[in-house]
This record gives C-alpha cells, structure tokens and sequence, in this order.
C-alpha cells in the first residue's frame, strides 16, 4: 500500500513537471532538466554510486568534479527530453544533418542490431533515427514505478519508437523476425544471466541479448550515440562495427562494449554514472 502511494505520488510530481514544462520551448526544458540534475547533486542523490562507479573504471585519475558536476546535469537534461520527448525535433537539435551512413538502409532492410549508452541525449537519438525512416524497436527495461512507466512508454511511442521490454522474450525475438532494427543498451549490469566482459577497465556482466540476436540471426551491428554540443545542439555518431563470422558472444561483446567505453573515455561527463554497472561479481 505504502509503495502504491509513494509511486502516485512521484507520477503526479512528473505529471506536474510536464503540465508546467509542455508550454516551454525545447532548450527552455532542457536547461531545467540541468538545473533539476545539479539539485539532486545538491542534495547527494546517488552520489556515492557515482563516486564509487568513477574510482572503479579506468577513468579514476580524470578531472572527478567536471564529471560528477556534468553528469548530473546531463541525467537531468535527459530525463526532461523524455518526459516531454514530443516537444524535440531532432532536426533542429542537431548539429548539421544528422545522415545515416552511406548503405544503412539496404544492409539493414533484414534487421540490424542497433547498441547505444546512456550517453547525451539517449532518447532523443531514437526519435532521429525513426524520423530518418529506420524502423526501430528499442528493448526497454520497466521502471519500478508503473505509472511512470506507462507514462514514458507513451510518450516513446507517441515519437514513433516501437518498444518492447527486455523480459518479454517472445516479443524481441518476434521483432527481429519481423526484421526491425532492435535498439539496445549495452551499457547496464545484466545479473547472473549474462556475458562476462569489461568496461571501461573493469570487468562486467553484460546484456547478453545483443551478442545473441547478432549470432541467431546474423545482423549486422551499430553503434549509436549522441554528444551535447552546447546551445541545445547535439552530435550524432553512428559506426559500423566489424564482427567476425565465427566470433561467439563474448567476443561479439567485447567489440560493443570496446566501442561503448571509447564514447564514454571521449565525454565522461555526459555518461550516466548513477547507475551501478559493476553491480554484479
């Protein structure tokens, strides 16, 4: 009973946010988002998950205020961009056009696999790519609060984006069937059923659905992600990642992950570093 009245009461607070934010202009709520990060940072919310995730990658030496001071400002901006995700036109976020590389389309028309992070604007780059006629669906953990969840999923599918959640197995492999491009996060701890990799220095428990729809269906592999350029402009990076034939899961996740960590060595501020990815032995 106490959890249903403590989630009701974090949806109407969310609900409120956007009744008040929806008349605002694009940067006007992202720069609110930013302000809303720096508070939680105030008040220390996860804060010693960041620091403890920070001291275990390779990244311990690096500039830690810059990026605990960045990385909040960036979960706010982004939590905000998917609250209100309609009010967001790629097209003029970005930073010059936002292209496809040359022969996505054709080698993708079968299926592809899709990887990101929760790099910059996450969110935002799913909504890009459907606009750019990529027919995406994006795997999707739910959220602990239901209503919160109903409320993200609508406005996911509302910017065109078909989803489907990471447990419902029978589901993802039906979009791969129906040759999607299957959108995942790479980027997050998996528990025990998982592939054993690293990242960013450390060794993980990665997703192990990615590596999988890559050798069951023999997709060709993606990774995307998008870098806040300041101004409310965004950059987009889209690379083909070269995976051998005969390769087996973990290798198939050890080039995601190699890559993902790149993107995150590049821009460590704007990474989500609350969340616990080294969670599991």
């Amino acid at each position: 009973m106490l959890r249903r009245v403590r989630h009701a009461l974090e949806f109407l607070i969310l609900a409120s946010i956007r009744s008040v934010l929806s008349v605002f202009p694009a940067r006007v709520i992202s720069a609110a988002g930013a302000a809303a990060g720096r508070a939680f940072l105030l008040f220390g919310v996860r804060a010693h998950a960041v620091r403890d995730n920070l001291r275990l990658s390779d990244l311990s030496e690096a500039d830690e205020r810059r990026i605990v001071r960045g990385a909040y400002a960036n979960a706010g901006r982004s939590m905000f961009e998917l609250a209100l995700l309609g009010r967001f036109d790629p097209s003029m976020m970005q930073s010059g056009e936002f292209r496809l590389p040359g022969g996505f389309m054709e080698e993708t028309r079968r299926g592809a696999v899709v990887v990101s992070l929760h790099l910059g604007s996450w969110e935002l780059l799913a909504k890009a790519l459907v606009q750019k006629g990529v027919r995406l669906c994006v795997i999707v953990r739910r959220q602990a609060n239901p209503f919160v969840d109903r409320l993200i999923d609508r406005e996911r599918r509302r910017a065109g984006v078909v989803t489907v959640y990471d447990d419902d197995l029978r589901g993802v492999l039906q979009a791969a069937r129906d040759r999607y491009c299957i959108g995942l996060m790479v980027d997050q701890d998996s528990g025990r059923n998982s592939v054993p990799s690293v990242f960013l220095g450390r060794p993980c428990r990665a997703a192990r659905g990615p590596a999988h729809l890559v050798r069951t269906f023999g997709l060709p592999v993606y990774l995307t992600y998008t870098v806040r350029a300041g101004s409310g402009l965004h950059r987009f990076a889209f690379v083909r990642l070269e995976i051998p034939s005969s390769a087996d899961e973990k290798t198939i996740t050890r080039v995601m992950l190699d890559a993902a960590g790149n993107a995150v060595r590049a821009h460590p501020e704007q990474w989500l570093w609350q969340h616990r990815f080294w969670k599991t032995p």
